[in-house]
């Protein structure tokens, strides 16, 4: 294959080429670092990922079966947040017949989750109640008109040694108000979920602007329907005092420290305690682990009966040994050769009684040397002098 040679202008060519066309010779504008914009998605977790196919799910449905048409918005679908878990619940129409009946194994916002139900009767006792269907399947439900739905009270039964749910219809409550009644359900509700659902009833006067109280009030007061007995019950229970949020406990420390960072961030007040007492120099985690590790310095108080008995228990410390103390020996004592007495404890040590107990140590080791080398060598008078004379120099200069 024939190249072409190249000049010198063909290679600038070539060069100025490269670095108009190449991308990795630019750098994007500024404009273009802002394109996602600030984080205004969820993060991926187990809860959103059921809340996004509910999402789904509603969104198939309500293109395939022509919701628009009959009036329904895609707000609408934000009202299977009522649907209690747990429960039996039936659907009725404007006539009053049930149009469907399931249990509520949870909602995802946008959608909820039932077991399909079997009715049971038996001719000959009269006896009916209501099961799970053991050949049914899991289905979606959408709750569009929250009035429409009624919760199912039920008690468990054992007839031919099967368990069957008997419904209480005498009962039956509407879905809202057993919805409302609950104070955990109601502070599971925002305040747009409330908006929605006022203005979705078509509540008179309903305070959209006020704040969350008096729109929960406005729901429970339209949901009541004339019963002052069920208002008056709710607003005492919405009087009681709320227990105060432990956040930043042992468990939110340690669960907090395995996420990973990009998910730390949706947990901020949790990470502000944990910084606080981080800061401080105390630690929930740290404080725990050293309860386990050491045990017995994480003590409680004794019982005053524990106590005395432990110490009635205890045995006698005995005194630590003293150690010997060597008796010093006055000058006058060494003159005279009487007999020397016990030191006193309380007087003032004698440095010179100290140097001549050393002193005569020193003496009684030179002089034990001196025997050992004439009995144990055999030297002549000079070396032998030589040795002694060395021996008691060297015990002088250790004095």
């Amino acid at each position: 294959m024939f190249f072409p040679a190249l000049t010198c202008s063909d290679v600038q060519q070539l060069l100025l080429f490269a670095r108009r066309y190449f991308a990795r010779n630019h750098t994007l504008p500024e404009a273009w670092s802002k394109v996602m914009g600030p984080k205004q998605w969820a993060t991926i977790s187990e809860e959103t990922l059921h809340k996004g196919f509910a999402a789904w799910v509603f969104l198939q449905s309500y293109c395939s079966e022509g919701m628009m048409a009959k009036g329904v918005r895609i707000s609408h679908g934000q009202m299977s947040k009522l649907a209690v878990p747990l429960q039996f619940l039936q659907q009725r129409d404007a006539d009053g017949n049930v149009v469907y009946m399931g249990f509520c194994l949870g909602n995802a916002t946008w959608a909820a989750l039932f077991w399909p139900v079997k009715f049971f009767r038996d001719d000959s006792s009269g006896f009916s109640a209501l099961y799970l269907d053991p050949h049914g399947e899991a289905e979606w439900q959408f709750l569009l008109n929250p009035m429409q739905w009624q919760v199912l009270p039920t008690k468990a039964a054992d007839f031919e040694g099967r368990i069957y749910m008997v419904p209480d219809e005498a009962k039956t409550e509407s879905l809202l108000n057993f919805f409302l009644r609950s104070a955990s359900m109601r502070k599971s509700l925002l305040v747009a979920d409330m908006k929605l659902l006022g203005q979705f009833l078509d509540i008179p006067d309903f305070p959209s602007k006020s704040l969350r109280q008096d729109l929960l009030l406005a729901l429970v007061n339209y949901a009541a329907g004339g019963d002052s007995e069920y208002v008056e019950q709710i607003e005492i229970d919405m009087q009681k005092p709320e227990k105060p949020k432990v956040i930043g406990d042992a468990l939110d420390e340690f669960v907090y420290g395995e996420l990973p960072g990009e998910d730390q961030g949706d947990y901020r007040e949790v990470a502000k305690e944990v910084e606080t007492k981080k800061k401080f120099g105390w630690s929930m985690a740290e404080q725990k682990w050293k309860a386990v590790t050491n045990p017995k310095k994480q003590k409680g108080k004794r019982a005053p009966k524990a106590k005395a008995k432990a110490a009635s228990k205890a045995k006698p410390k005995t005194m630590p040994k003293s150690k010997a103390k060597p008796w010093k020996i006055s000058r006058s004592a060494l003159r005279s050769g009487s007999k020397c007495d016990a030191p006193d404890e309380d007087a003032a040590p004698d440095e010179d009684a100290e140097v001549v107990v050393a002193l005569l140590s020193i003496v009684a080791t030179c002089c034990v040397l001196i025997v050992a080398l004439y009995y144990l060598t055999s030297l002549s008078g000079v070396l032998y002098v030589f040795c002694s004379v060395m021996t008691c120099f060297f015990g002088l200069m250790c004095l």
